[in-house]
């Protein structure tokens, strides 16, 4: 296959995905049974993203356009998948693909069967795509290595694939800052940012930093709006164990019914559970944003803040072909093998 077959298969997948997913409800109910976190919902979500972001012709050939691709001796590029959100890693397969190389998958256990459902259709629309995508347990004979997970994990992957090529991602959150000019639908949707998928993403705000006397029972109150979040088993429980915690160590929370605002500088939070810190001037936002730029994924303001790359309040689960993870560029890499 070509670079222009690649992208009018891609583009064809997006069409079938839109159609064919939302009557496939014995797997949909399945992907839940394997993971409680994966409801409808949230999968349907993440698939009407990767759909209306990556997979359109215009889309595609305008991302690769700037690296001249060029078709030549494919390299097997492993890719450990991380499994927090539904077909997360999305993008790295992708990129893959479309840099002519071939993926050898090492699936989560926590994201099993969305992707050979996705594999499957894709080989239905070109027979071709087969050689490109080999689902494996264990990555053996592999020439360059892309891998997300954990703290732990990265540092496990840093030293097994120490002598291969590589993109190691570790644990990293989005971080909003509130100047209290924000409007109602600012604030809700921002919640957006909060609570899609849970919290469990990368991409999802965990960290808040407000204005000094700003009122945070006004964000409790707005974000009551997501308390269906609590309709999850999971979720729920993460809800009510975190609030006996720190109601048995005396440690200051609000609450509303979706979630606790706890009063802490860390930008990492429980799930159910978000962090607010107050900042005096814009120039303390900014500084806090470089100590920590190492942990961050995203920064959300409905205002341009001064060097710091921002996104508006509920597109921080919107992410384009050109954002890459931790800033690294996929598909430069691939390229230079």
């Amino acid at each position: 296959m070509n670079l222009t077959d690649r992208i009018r298969a891609c583009a064809q997948l997006g069409q079938k995905l839109i159609t064919d997913l939302p009557l496939q409800l014995d797997l949909l109910q399945k992907v839940k049974n394997e993971n409680i976190w994966f409801d409808q919902e949230q999968v349907l979500f993440a698939v009407q993203n990767i759909v209306d972001g990556f997979l359109t012709e215009d889309l595609l050939s305008s991302w690769i356009q700037p690296y001249h691709l060029k078709d030549g001796q494919p390299k097997r590029i492993g890719i450990i998948m991380a499994g927090n959100l539904p077909l997360v890693g999305f993008h790295d397969v992708l990129s893959v693909f479309m840099a002519g190389h071939y993926s050898k998958i090492k699936l989560s256990h926590k994201d099993s069967l969305l992707w050979p459902y996705v594999i499957g259709l894709l080989s239905q629309i070109d027979v071709r795509t087969g050689p490109f995508f080999e689902l494996v347990e264990k990555l053996n004979d592999i020439d360059a290595l892309i891998a997300t997970g954990s703290d732990n994990s990265a540092r496990y992957f840093h030293y097994y694939f120490a002598h291969h090529p590589h993109i190691i991602r570790n644990n990293r959150v989005g971080v909003a800052v509130i100047t209290g000019r924000e409007s109602d639908y600012d604030l809700l949707m921002l919640g957006q940012d909060v609570f899609q998928y849970y919290g469990l993403g990368c991409r999802n705000v965990s960290s808040l930093m407000v204005p000094e006397g700003y009122d945070i029972t006004r964000l409790c109150k707005s974000w009551d709006q997501y308390a269906a979040a609590r309709d999850n088993r999971a979720y729920s429980n993460n809800y009510d164990y975190n609030m006996a915690i720190y109601m048995m160590n005396k440690v200051p929370f609000l609450v509303n019914d979706a979630i606790l605002f706890v009063e802490s500088e860390e930008i990492v939070s429980r799930l159910a559970v978000i962090h607010y810190t107050y900042y005096k001037d814009l120039s303390e936002v900014i500084t806090r944003y470089e100590s920590n730029k190492d942990k961050i994924q995203v920064m959300v303001c409905h205002e341009p803040l001064p060097g710091v790359p921002i996104l508006s309040p509920g597109q921080a689960q919107c992410p384009s072909l050109e954002d890459y993870a931790d800033q690294v560029d996929t598909l430069q890499f691939l390229q230079r093998l």
